[in-house]
């Protein structure tokens, strides 16, 4: 729900930032000053093919989005939707966060409520350190791992971690283009399962580049046709 009030419907975009779909062509915008339960916002109307917006900025919690009113069309006179924030906290000095929103969904043609429900945010943390082990990618053990980059087999050991380069039946390390993977997973003695008779030696480049090389070409081609008619005409005259 907090996501609601970072975002708003725009005229190209389902959900955008305020900034981006304040720079949308084709609306209209209005900023006046308003007082709700004691809390003084800056509310900004914006009007586009699609929606009716009140955006309420908080003057006292930063600027943050406090109230954010939706009708679906300009020929509606009600709204089809209202998400409050029914408490901020604030999780550092000067720093706010939604924690609790309320939600109430309307009926576009008569205006009676269809829905109501409110989120509470619990577990709010600011900046926390997060630990390497979390966000690292882990390959499961004893697994082969084929690097089509430099063209070579690796090996995983108990942790899953890199051992050493795969070896084959001859003792030698195994490449992508050359020798027989063997398969981990089954009771295959060692040098047996699939053979790779290919490899990918680098980084895969864009295929713009045959573009430019195919239109060097053409280019190449339609001046020497266009000189030997010019010379062909000089030798006929």
């Amino acid at each position: 729900m907090a996501l609601c009030l970072l975002t708003v419907p725009g005229a190209t975009q389902f959900r955008a930032p305020f900034a981006t779909v304040l720079k949308e062509a084709g609306q209209s915008a209005s900023v006046r000053n308003a007082k709700e339960a004691g809390n003084e916002y800056a509310v900004v109307t914006l009007t586009h093919e699609k929606a009716k917006l009140d955006i309420w900025f908080s003057k006292s919690h930063n600027y943050l989005v406090g109230k954010l009113v939706i009708w679906s069309t300009k020929e509606f006179p009600h709204p089809i939707g209202d998400n409050t924030v029914t408490a901020f906290r604030e999780v550092a000095p000067g720093i706010y966060f939604p924690s609790q929103v309320a939600s109430t969904n309307y009926s576009a043609v008569d205006g009676k409520v269809i829905a109501r429900r409110t989120v509470a945010v619990q577990d709010i943390r600011l900046n926390q350190p997060v630990s390497r082990d979390r966000l690292a990618f882990k390959f499961p053990p004893n697994f082969t791992v084929l690097d089509q980059i430099q063209n070579k087999v690796w090996q995983t050991n108990s942790a899953g971690e890199i051992g050493g380069e795969a070896k084959g039946a001859d003792g030698k390390p195994l490449t992508v283009a050359r020798g027989t993977l063997p398969n981990p997973s089954s009771n295959a003695p060692s040098g047996a399962g699939d053979t790779f008779t290919s490899a990918t030696t680098e980084e895969i480049q864009s295929p713009d580049r045959w573009i430019t090389r195919v239109s060097t070409f053409m280019i190449a081609c339609g001046i020497a046709i266009y000189v030997y008619k010019k010379m062909k005409i000089a030798r006929t005259v």
